[in-house]
């Protein structure tokens, strides 16, 4: 399953994402925020165009809290990322793993299907150096479950 920013008001042709922006701490949580646009959508008083902001606290916007894992954890460093990112992972069984990167217009961005990997920890290189700055989701997935981290590229 694919974790994306996804409008409130999700409109066929709501144009949600086309922009989207990093205005820095806008609520003043310590953590930057995201700005996303959907010019399209009609708003209830018949006009057209939202703003929508996400808090970049904690979690990735608009994305459910990992839940604990008994088999997959994870973390990412160095974030904010500039060549590139090392993904640290711990698996406490034998499964195939596959890891996401994929950008605020849910595009996939670099994947690595990891293969059949053992019970243990695990380090997975993932190149930044080409990606555009901003904020993208980094996502490893297993048989059974999977764990995102936000990632975000600076320079």
């Amino acid at each position: 399953m694919l974790y994306s920013l996804t409008s409130p008001h999700p409109q066929e042709e709501g144009f949600f994402g086309q922009q989207v922006l990093s205005p820095g701490d806008v609520n003043g949580d310590g953590a930057a925020d995201i700005v996303v646009l959907a010019r399209g959508e009609v708003r209830e008083d018949g006009g057209t165009g939202r703003i929508y902001a996400f808090s970049g606290a904690s979690e990735v916007a608009n994305e459910p809290k990992d839940r604990p894992s008994a088999t997959l954890s994870a973390s990412v460093y160095p974030n904010p990322a500039t060549s590139s990112t090392t993904l640290t992972f711990t698996l406490h069984g034998t499964t195939p793993v596959r890891a996401d990167l994929v950008d605020a217009l849910g595009r996939v961005r670099w994947r690595n299907r990891v293969g059949t990997q053992g019970a243990g920890s695990h380090r997975l290189s993932v190149p930044t150096e080409r990606l555009p700055i901003g904020v993208y989701v980094l996502r490893l997935q297993t048989e059974d479950e999977q764990v995102v981290r936000r990632v975000t590229v600076a320079r």
